[in-house]
C-alpha cells in the first residue's frame, strides 16, 4: 500500500463533525432512525487537499459483507467543506449497522474513525477508535403514550406501608419496628441469608397511600415481585399465578389497580421470568407443594423445564446460587406458560396491569421477548415493557448474542443505569466524562420514543441509597453490623440533602422518566442490599425534603417540554452543567452550579423562573450548589456564563 497522505498522517488533530439527519431527527447527533425513512450523514472537516474520492463503508452487525456508499462534495463554508450520503434505510432490514468514512488521496488513502461524540479523526487505514453507530429500528409498534413527561415510583412491597390484617405464614418472622428496624442481613457479604424476615407492606398499604403518591406527581407504580415465593424480596418465585399470601391476594391486586386507576395511576409489575425459587411449585426441591416437581423425578411435567448436569443435584442456575434454578425457556411448554394464550402474561394483563420491567433482561433470549411483547400488547396495547440492563442498551451484547431491544419488538425503554452512575460520578468526584458518555452517547444511540421513556434512576433495590452514595461516607471496610446501624452525622447528611437535590432536579428535566425509589424523596439512608430495603420512615419524614419532591412533580406535569421536548447540551464542566429541552416555539433551560462561587446566566430572551431563584430580567443569579429551571420564549436564544 503507498504511503498515507501527508496531510492525515501529519496532524492527527484533522477531525471531522458529523450530523444525522432524518424525517424524525430532533437532534443532528441521533444515531437511531426508523426503517423507511432515509438518513442523511454529513461529514464536516477542513478541506481535505489532494483527495480523489471520499465513501462510507456501511457493514451491518454480525455481517462480512460492507456497502461503499460515495460521499457527494455539499458546500465549503470558509475553510470547512461538507460531504454527504444518503442511506435508504427501507433497502436495508433493521438492526445494527456500523461505518466509517474512507478517503482517497493520489499518495494514499485514509480511513475515519470515531474518537468521540459525533467526533472522528482521519487516521491511518486499519488505525483508530470505534466505528460510528447507526441504529434502524422498526416504528409500527404502539407506544406508552401516557408515561411521557410521567414519574415512576419504585415500591419495595414488604417495606413501603402495611395495611389491615397480615397475614403471616408457617417459617416467617414479622418485625413490627417500621421506626427503627433494620432489615434482616448476613454475618458477613456473600454469607446465606433466610430472608425470612417480613415489616408487613402489603397491597392494601399501597392502596392507603396513593393520594401521598400522587401528591408526589408519580402517575405509574413499579412493584416489587408479588408472586408467590417465600423470602421476603420474592426474586424466587414459588407460584406465577398467585399473589403472596403476605402481600394480599388477586382480588386485592385488581382492587389496588382499580384505584390507582381512579388516582391516575397506573401499576408496573416485576417480571422474574429467567429463574424460579427451588422452593416453587414447579422444582420443588422440598416437597412444599402437591405438585410433582422437576427435582423429584424426570418424569415431572417441568422436568424440561430446567437443565439438569446430573439429576437431581446438579442443575443450571442463575449466577450458580442453587436456590435459583434457570428456566430453560426454549422447553415450549415452559415458553407457552409464560406468553401463551393463557400464560402469566396474559393473566395479569387481564387483571389490568399497565406493563411489566423484566428482571436480568439480558439473560432472557431475544425471541422471548418478541413474545412477551406480542402477547402483553394483544391485551393491552398501551402497556409499557422495561428492562433491567446496566449498559448502553442499544449495543448490548450478552452471552455472545447482540441484544435486539431497541429494534422495534422488545423493549420500550431500560433502567437507564449509565445516567445515574454518570450523575452520581458528577457530583461526587467531578467526574464530567461519566456524565458525557451518559448524555451524549448512550442518549443519542437509542430511538427518540425510547429516550423519552428511559427509566432514569438514582437508586433502586439493587444499589446504595443515593443519599448514602452522596454523604461520602466509605463503607466498603466496616463490617455488616456496623453497616446496620452506620447513619450520616448531621453535617454530612445537610451536604448530602444539598446534593440530592440537585441530582434529582437533572433527573426530573431531563429526557426519560425519572424514577424515585421508594423513600428517597424523604432522604431514606442505606447501604448495599439488604440495607438499602428499610421500611419507609413514616413517623419521622423530612417534611422539607418531601416539599421538593412534590414541588418537582408539579413543575414537571406542568411542563410539556420535559415529555418529549429535544434535549440539547449547553455546557457540562466541573463546576457547572447546564442543558434545555426544546418544545416548539419555546425552551427550558436547566442550569446547576456546583462551584461554591456565584454561577450568572445572561440570556437574549426574557425568561420565566420554574424553579430557584427567580431570574432578574434577562439575567439569572445562581448562589453556591444550586439549581435553576427557566422558561424562555423563542426558538432561538443566546447564552452566557460568567462567574
Amino acid at each position: 500500500m503507498q504511503p498515507i497522505c501527508p496531510l492525515v498522517r501529519d496532524a492527527p488533530g484533522l477531525s471531522f463533525s458529523l450530523r444525522y439527519l432524518s424525517a424524525e431527527a430532533d437532534n443532528p447527533h441521533r444515531r437511531a432512525v426508523a426503517r423507511g425513512d432515509s438518513v442523511r450523514l454529513e461529514l464536516r472537516c477542513r478541506r481535505l487537499l489532494g483527495m480523489v474520492s471520499l465513501t462510507l463503508a456501511l457493514r451491518q452487525d454480525g455481517a462480512e459483507e460492507i456497502a461503499h456508499l460515495p460521499m457527494h462534495w455539499c458546500s465549503m463554508e470558509g475553510e470547512s467543506e461538507c460531504y454527504s450520503v444518503t442511506i435508504p434505510t427501507g433497502e436495508r432490514p433493521c438492526g445494527l449497522y456500523f461505518f466509517t468514512f474512507c478517503a482517497r488521496f493520489a499518495g494514499g488513502e485514509g480511513v475515519a474513525h470515531k474518537t468521540a461524540s459525533d467526533q472522528g479523526v482521519f487516521a491511518r487505514a486499519g488505525v483508530g477508535e470505534l466505528p460510528f453507530q447507526l441504529l434502524i429500528y422498526e416504528e409500527h409498534y404502539p407506544r406508552p403514550t401516557w408515561l411521557f413527561g410521567g414519574i415512576i415510583y419504585h415500591i419495595f412491597i414488604d417495606r413501603f406501608f402495611s395495611a389491615g390484617p397480615v397475614r403471616v405464614r408457617k417459617g416467617a418472622l414479622l418485625n413490627r419496628d417500621w421506626e427503627n428496624g433494620v432489615p434482616q442481613y448476613p454475618p458477613y457479604p456473600g454469607a446465606p441469608l433466610a430472608n425470612n424476615m417480613f415489616f408487613g407492606g402489603n397491597l392494601r398499604g399501597i392502596m392507603e397511600k396513593l393520594p401521598y403518591l400522587a401528591s408526589l406527581g408519580v402517575n405509574c407504580l413499579y412493584l416489587s415481585p408479588l408472586f408467590e415465593a417465600f423470602s421476603n424480596h420474592k426474586y424466587d418465585t414459588g407460584n406465577y399465578l398467585k399473589v403472596d399470601e403476605m402481600f394480599g391476594s388477586e382480588a386485592v391486586l385488581q382492587e389496588l389497580i382499580e384505584r390507582a386507576h381512579r388516582h391516575g395511576m397506573r401499576i408496573m409489575l416485576d417480571g422474574v421470568f429467567n429463574h424460579t425459587g427451588d422452593d416453587s411449585l414447579y422444582f420443588n426441591k422440598y416437597g412444599r407443594y402437591p405438585s410433582i416437581g422437576a427435582y423429584q423425578s424426570r418424569h415431572s411435567p417441568y422436568y424440561r423445564w430446567y437443565t439438569f448436569e446430573r439429576f437431581p443435584d446438579q442443575y443450571r442456575s442463575w449466577w450458580g446460587i442453587s436456590i435459583l434454578p434457570t428456566l430453560n425457556l426454549r422447553c415450549r411448554a415452559c415458553r407457552a406458560f409464560f406468553v401463551g394464550e393463557e400464560g402469566v402474561v396474559a393473566h395479569y394483563a387481564r387483571l389490568g396491569i399497565d406493563g411489566f420491567r423484566l428482571d436480568v433482561a439480558d439473560e432472557l433470549e431475544n425471541s422471548f421477548l418478541c413474545d412477551i411483547k406480542r402477547r402483553l400488547h394483544a391485551h393491552n396495547r398501551e402497556a409499557v415493557l422495561y428492562g433491567e440492563v446496566w449498559e448502553d442498551a442499544s449495543n448490548k451484547t450478552a452471552y455472545d448474542t447482540r441484544k435486539q431491544y431497541f429494534w422495534g419488538r422488545q423493549l420500550d425503554a431500560v433502567m437507564n443505569y449509565p445516567l445515574r452512575v454518570g450523575i452520581i460520578s458528577y457530583m461526587k468526584y467531578d467526574d464530567t466524562d461519566t456524565l458525557s458518555y451518559a448524555l451524549c452517547e448512550v442518549m443519542q444511540n437509542c430511538p427518540r420514543h425510547v429516550m423519552h421513556l428511559q427509566m432514569n434512576l438514582l437508586g433502586s433495590h439493587d444499589t446504595e441509597r443515593i443519599l448514602t452514595l452522596l454523604g461520602g461516607v466509605d463503607y466498603s471496610k466496616k463490617t455488616n453490623e456496623q453497616i446496620a446501624r452506620a447513619r450520616l452525622s448531621d453535617a454530612q447528611r445537610r451536604y448530602a440533602v444539598r446534593l440530592l437535590r440537585l441530582c434529582y432536579l437533572i433527573l426530573m428535566t431531563l429526557p426519560g422518566i425519572p424514577t424515585i425509589y421508594y423513600g428517597d424523596e424523604t432522604g431514606m439512608e442505606g447501604y448495599k442490599d439488604p440495607f438499602n430495603r428499610a421500611p419507609f420512615p413514616w413517623h419521622r419524614m423530612d417534611e422539607a425534603l418531601v416539599g421538593f419532591f412534590r414541588e418537582m412533580g408539579e413543575m414537571r406535569r406542568g411542563e410539556a417540554a420535559f415529555a418529549e421536548g429535544s434535549f440539547h447540551l449547553l455546557k457540562i464542566e466541573k463546576t457547572a452543567l447546564a442543558f434545555v429541552r426544546k418544545n416548539g416555539s419555546y425552551m427550558v433551560l436547566t442550569v446547576v452550579n456546583k462551584s461554591e462561587q456565584p454561577l450568572r446566566v445572561s440570556v437574549d430572551r426574557p425568561c420565566r423562573t420554574l424553579y430557584g431563584k427567580r431570574a432578574s430580567g434577562r439575567s439569572i443569579l445562581l448562589g453556591r450548589l444550586s439549581g435553576g429551571v427557566y422558561r424562555i420564549e423563542g426558538e432561538g436564544c443566546t447564552f452566557r456564563f460568567s462567574r
